[in-house]
C-alpha cells in the first residue's frame, strides 16, 4: 500500500450511492411496465372468458333446437334446454367477471339477445342478436 500524506490507499471495493441509485430506479421502471401488462392481460382474460360463456348458451340453444328438445326461456342458471335433450348448457349469471349479464330468449327460434355492461375499462363485449359476442 502506498501512503499518500498519513492516508493509506485502498483499492475500491463495492458500489457508489449513485450507482445503487441508478439501479433502484431501472427494477422500478421495470416493475411499472410489468404490473401495467400484467393489468391489460388480466382485463383481455375475463373478456374472453365471459365471451366463450355466453357464446356456450348461443351455441346450446341451436344444438337443442337440432336435437329436438325446447329452448327455455332465459333465465340466470337455468338450462338453455329442456332436460328431455340431455343438453346441460346453462345461462350465464348474472355478474361474470366484472361484466353484468341480462338477457332474452326467443324459445322458437333458439335467438338469445345479451345485454352486456361494465367489465374492465376498454374491454367492451358486443352482443348481436342472432349472432356470437365479440
Amino acid at each position: 500500500m502506498k501512503k499518500v500524506k498519513g492516508l493509506a490507499l485502498r483499492n475500491s471495493k463495492g458500489f457508489t450511492l449513485i450507482e445503487l441509485l441508478i439501479v433502484i430506479l431501472i427494477i422500478g421502471i421495470l416493475a411499472t411496465i410489468a404490473i401495467v401488462s400484467y393489468s391489460g392481460a388480466t382485463a383481455r382474460a375475463k373478456k374472453a372468458a365471459t365471451v366463450q360463456t355466453l357464446n356456450d348458451a348461443i351455441k346450446g340453444t341451436a344444438v337443442c333446437l337440432a336435437s329436438g328438445g325446447t329452448v327455455q326461456t332465459y333465465s340466470v342458471g337455468n338450462n338453455v334446454c329442456s332436460a328431455d335433450a340431455g343438453i346441460t348448457t346453462k345461462y350465464p349469471a348474472a355478474s361474470l367477471n366484472d361484466y353484468t349479464i341480462s338477457g332474452s330468449t326467443n324459445t322458437t327460434t333458439g335467438v338469445i339477445a345479451y345485454t352486456v355492461t361494465g367489465g374492465p375499462s376498454g374491454q367492451a363485449i358486443t352482443c348481436t342478436a342472432g349472432s356470437n359476442c365479440k
